[in-house]
């Protein structure tokens, strides 16, 4: 059966350029009655980065929206791989290099569905408690991932922060999705690496748990005063959910 969308969830977005001020290469979508949103950051060192990201967001809720189960974990990578692909074809021989990352979420009753290519991220918030949802696909988390680092030794390591997947990349993608069950008090986030660049997990835990439910243009705004506060090093932008 069909999971039936949502109802419209109480969403907001934010969004600051970072210090460079030449721009702003993240791009967001949100649709609350059909339960979709996706948060797209372009590659920095692309220089039509922030073009593969509205590339993306501008795609990739029609074709969730185009299949019968849009939660499906198979066709949610299934569509990150095409776009991948039809990302470098539309580029044709644009100079400078493309990509970015995505991180999508598809909602459905009391059930979401995150997919993920890069190291923009979801979170979700339950009872006070943060768990983050995905994993970067960069170089210092993969080694921890695949046990050739641990953590102290992999927070260390040179160009810890590379890409190794990104939406328009040589080669095959591999999307990461996984579905997780909410609660009718969970919140969730999704956000690119500008924040959590400069944000730590425990500072973005109290945002959430403090804000009233059904108040998130006030968890994006407290967010982004933090990553402010700390000093922008990139493009942020915040989409939280509930």
């Amino acid at each position: 059966m069909t999971p039936t969308p949502t109802a419209s969830a109480s969403h907001a977005i934010a969004t600051m350029p970072g210090p460079a001020g030449s721009g702003n290469d993240d791009w967001t979508a949100a649709d609350g009655a059909t339960g979709t949103y996706v948060v797209a950051d372009g590659v920095g060192s692309a220089r039509h980065g922030g073009w593969s990201a509205r590339f993306v967001v501008e795609r990739l809720p029609a074709l969730l929206a185009s299949t019968g189960d849009p939660t499906d974990p198979e066709l949610v990578a299934a569509f990150l791989r095409a776009l991948s692909g039809d990302l470098r074809v539309r580029a044709g021989n644009r100079l400078g290099g493309i990509g970015t990352t995505v991180v999508a979420a598809v909602v459905r009753g009391d059930t979401a569905t995150i997919a993920h290519v890069g190291d923009s991220r979801a979170y979700l918030s339950r009872a006070g408690r943060l768990a983050r949802l995905t994993t970067d696909h960069a170089l210092g988390e993969s080694l921890v991932a695949t046990g050739i680092l641990d953590a102290g030794a992999a927070a260390r390591l040179p160009g810890r922060s590379r890409l190794t997947q990104h939406i328009g990349m040589a080669g095959r993608v591999e999307p990461a999705v996984r579905t997780v069950e909410l609660l009718p008090s969970d919140r969730l986030l999704m956000c690119s690496d500008g924040l959590t660049a400069v944000v730590d997990d425990a500072t973005i835990a109290t945002v959430l748990a403090s804000v009233p439910a059904g108040e998130p243009s006030r968890c994006c705004d407290a967010l982004l005063a933090a990553a402010a506060a700390r000093g922008l090093v990139d493009d942020t932008t915040v989409l939280v959910i509930g």
